[in-house]
């Protein structure tokens, strides 16, 4: 059974940035973004079995988009969440790919309770694991509260402008970073 650990607050403020901010991307499209649920279901629909379990939580978060929109930065997205040369491939492919990458900054990674593998996975999808060594170096040493604080000692997590879906998201990573501390 995946270990699900999150506060019933941050779970509720997590849905509640997620409708608003996906509200915001729907403007912006052509085509339907679907969010939770519904893009759970339409992504197993469209790739069956190739979804796991540890492939929901990135779809919970960045939910499903049928058609290409600009994201907050101004980047064409589709699918789940796929920008760049990601955008052409199947999002099972997608995610192997990042949990590769993950586990070359991330070798602990499989030792790791199913919630911060969740949590990892979703930051690194995302990018910001990635972008910061800092973190990750702290981690790697089991200083877990100093990388929890690291990794939201960020531009874009201070930043006003940013959309509350993703400074929630960055709340999520480090709530779970903090829970191995």
């Amino acid at each position: 059974m995946r270990d699900r650990r999150l506060t019933s607050t941050l779970a509720e403020s997590r849905t509640l940035a997620r409708q608003q901010y996906n509200q915001e991307r729907r403007s912006i499209t052509s085509g339907k973004i679907l969010t939770g649920k519904d893009a759970i279901k339409e992504v197993i629909r469209e790739y069956g079995r190739e979804i796991t379990q540890e492939m929901v939580p990135i779809i919970e978060w960045e939910g499903y988009a049928t058609a290409p929109y600009k994201d907050t930065k101004g980047v064409e997205t589709v699918g789940v969440g796929q920008t760049g040369r990601y955008a052409s491939l199947p999002y099972p492919e997608v995610f192997h790919i990042f949990k590769k990458k993950l586990l070359r900054y991330t070798p602990e990674l499989p030792s790791l309770p199913d919630s911060v593998q969740d949590a990892l996975l979703v930051a690194n999808y995302r990018g910001t694991w990635q972008q910061s060594p800092k973190t990750r170096a702290l981690f790697s040493e089991g200083l877990y509260t100093e990388a929890a604080d690291e990794y939201l000692d960020n531009d874009e997590y201070r930043d006003p402008e940013t959309p509350e879906q993703i400074r929630s998201r960055f709340e999520y990573v480090a709530e779970a970073i903090r829970s191995l501390a």
